[in-house]
């Protein structure tokens, strides 16, 4: 660790083909005038074409031309140069686009295991399958009859064409095709050909089955890489170490998702080599401290705002609007930790059914141990309090063992039969004495981890919602018992463990503002009125709610839901009510899909989804909730902007680096 690292600031800057290096560079003055030391870089690296965030990555080896390319980035060095100023870099390691603009990926569906770059992608075909690639909008043959998939030559190279994305053929395929009508090719013929790739176009749907390789969480349009692999290591770092040596500004950088290497602790050692300065977006559960061996400055720093909850949010009004909550609002969880278990289990179950299907091949002993095997994977990683354990080849560490004691513990509690099973796997499991349950260790490493992102951060924080503002990454509607203490705790062993830790509010990943967060803190401090407030609206607004499968839509967890979103964000200005309306219908379509309930991302209920919709339209033109919601509004703003200013005075005076976004 570096003692004498001079930061005073970090600004997170959202680099898009619309605000490129140059414009960053053109507003050094402001940034340094705000008393910012370092600028945070989104990915500078090649991504998909337009791409608005760029963890969609094509190419490690050049700096995307659309945010302003090499030279842009030099521009940027220099002005930082001159202004005394350092940057740091966003690096993604874990994963690349699965896309054929991305030609390592391109490469692989046209020559399968005989591609150079096979050994970059952490495969994960089934035994006798093909490359599975789920981009279709319908099946395969009804698009091939349809011409929606195609034959394409231009460039005079013979390809398939889907719409604006291009699939290469084997070599043998177009040496049989020259010569041949391509635009008049037949149907039956295009479906024989296709069979004959090593990779097999289906339905976006048509997934969970057959996962032919690591996904980042479930998005298939991005493939695990084998970072681990010092092949691919060095491929993928050589343009990255380049520009370090060549841009003196460069003081370090972010790693994304950490969590989702095969050996974490081994790959920041590696990096350690070449970068003085690295931070990584970690999120740490309750309880779980960061690896103490990884040589990292700190976190991207979620769990400054967790512990920020816990010293702001009024423990007595957060239990009177729980109370309410489970009353009147939904009764279908008893506290948060069940609505967890319960969202864990159904990821699972539609998201991750094939990957916990590799782990029951590893444990179980035979076919007739496979149900009982399923069950303890499902208990173990539900169970599981943190994202993942850190287990290598040297064995489990005491921490590893800990959790996975713990994880047992829990799903003793939720399952009676979950006993018999743990005596008898998690003898094996703990030894992993074969290759095949030291497999799945490291595998249940990097399962673990996204179901609790889709189980907890994008399940049931949208289920469990009696005050929202707790809801974000890295937090939870949990309060200890005395907030202050749970804070002063924080920042004591920030000062001794992670000084340069940042102080982390607001981020590209958050799901609310900071400020908008803090508009709803105000909710703990008066849920009489907030209980009465959500009656009177429900009241007003009874009127247009729709029929729907015999339900009435929306449903009062959705319109709870709905009217935090609605004060959190109200327009300042009339003028901006209708623009207004249509960011609140996406996100509420989003909401709904993400709480799983009553329609989903793969299954949509669109008369559901359309009814709430309708539902937003005419609560946001009705007059009288309008001057019901303007007057709540007036009472929360004050509150809001006073914890925004303690907060940011928090942030700024804190040990750590305050990062603004």
């Amino acid at each position: 660790m570096s003692e004498n690292l001079a930061m005073n600031a970090t600004y997170r800057v959202q680099l898009t083909k619309d605000f490129t290096l140059r414009d960053v560079a053109a507003l050094a003055d402001y940034f340094q005038a705000l008393g910012i030391s370092h600028l945070y870089l989104s990915p500078v690296f090649s991504s998909t074409p337009g791409s608005l965030h760029g963890y969609d990555g094509i190419d490690f080896n050049a700096i995307s031309e659309e945010r302003g390319g090499e030279e842009g980035l030099r521009a940027l060095d220099r002005r930082m140069q001159e202004k005394g100023m350092k940057l740091l870099l966003d690096i993604v390691p874990n994963h690349m686009a699965a896309d054929t603009t991305n030609p390592y990926w391109y490469d692989v569906l046209a020559k399968g295991p005989n591609s150079e770059f096979w050994g970059f992608f952490d495969m994960r075909l089934v035994e006798g399958k093909k490359i599975r690639l789920p981009v279709l909008g319908d099946g395969l043959e009804r698009l091939v009859r349809q011409g929606d998939i195609k034959l394409t030559g231009l460039g005079n190279k013979i390809e398939v064409q889907y719409y604006d994305t291009i699939f290469p053929l084997r070599r043998e395929s177009v040496t049989a095709l020259e010569g041949k009508d391509i635009e008049n090719f037949p149907a039956d013929k295009m479906l024989q050909l296709l069979s004959e790739q090593h990779y097999e176009l289906a339905d976006w749907r048509e997934v969970s089955d057959n996962v032919s390789y690591r996904r980042f969480f479930d998005v298939s349009g991005l493939i695990g890489l084998r970072v681990e692999d010092e092949n691919v290591y060095a491929q993928t770092h050589r343009k990255l170490f380049e520009i370090l040596k060549a841009m003196p500004s460069i003081d370090g950088v972010r790693v994304d998702h950490i969590d989702g290497l095969a050996d974490p602790g081994a790959y920041l050692e590696l990096l350690k080599q070449n970068i003085d300065h690295i931070w990584v977006e970690k999120i740490l559960s309750p309880g779980e401290t960061m690896v103490a061996d990884w040589p990292v400055m700190g976190t991207s720093g979620y769990e400054f705002t967790q512990n920020l909850n816990q010293l702001l949010i009024d423990r007595e009004g957060f239990a009177g609007i729980e109370k309410f909550w489970r009353e009147n609002v939904q009764d279908k969880w008893s506290d948060f930790g069940d609505c967890v278990r319960q969202s864990k289990e159904l990821v699972l179950d539609r998201l991750f059914s094939a990957e916990r299907e590799r782990l029951v091949n590893l444990l179980a002993m035979d076919e007739a141990d496979k149900d009982d095997a399923r069950k303890f994977w499902t208990g173990l990683t539900v169970g599981l309090p943190i994202y993942r354990i850190y287990y290598q080849e040297g064995g489990l560490t005491e921490d590893d063992r800990n959790w996975i004691n713990e994880a047992c513990r829990r799903a003793r509690e939720w399952d009676i039969d979950f006993e018999g099973l743990e005596k008898q796997y998690l003898p094996r499991l703990l030894s992993a004495e074969t290759p095949e349950v030291k497999q799945a260790l490291r595998e249940w490493a990097q399962l673990s981890g996204p179901a609790m992102a889709k189980g907890l951060e994008d399940t049931s924080h949208y289920r469990y919602t009696p005050l929202a503002a707790l809801n974000e990454v890295g937090c939870g509607p949990e309060l200890e018992e005395n907030g202050a203490d749970t804070f002063y705790r924080f920042i004591n062993e920030r000062v001794k463990s992670y000084p340069y830790g940042l102080n982390t509010t607001s981020t590209h990943d958050t799901k609310r503002s900071e400020d908008a967060r803090h508009r709803l803190y105000a909710l703990a401090e008066m849920p009489r009125e907030w209980a009465g407030f959500y009656r009177a609206a429900a009241t007003i607004n009874n009127k247009y709610k729709a029929d729907v499968d015999r339900k009435s839509v929306p449903g009062p967890e959705t319109e709870y839901f709905l009217y935090q979103a609605i004060l959190c964000a109200w327009p300042l200005d009339d003028e901006e009510k209708d623009g207004f309306k249509s960011r609140l219908q996406q996100y509420m379509e989003k909401s709904l899909r993400e709480a799983k309930l009553e329609t989903n991302a793969t299954e949509n209920n669109t008369a559901y989804e359309n009814a709430v919709k309708e539902f937003v339209a005419a609560v946001l033109q009705d007059d009288e909730f309008a001057g019901l919601a303007k007057d709540f509004v007036q009472r929360l703003i004050l509150c809001g902007a006073a914890t925004s200013l303690t907060v940011m005075a928090l942030k700024i005076l804190s040990p750590g680096v305050p990062d603004i976004y």
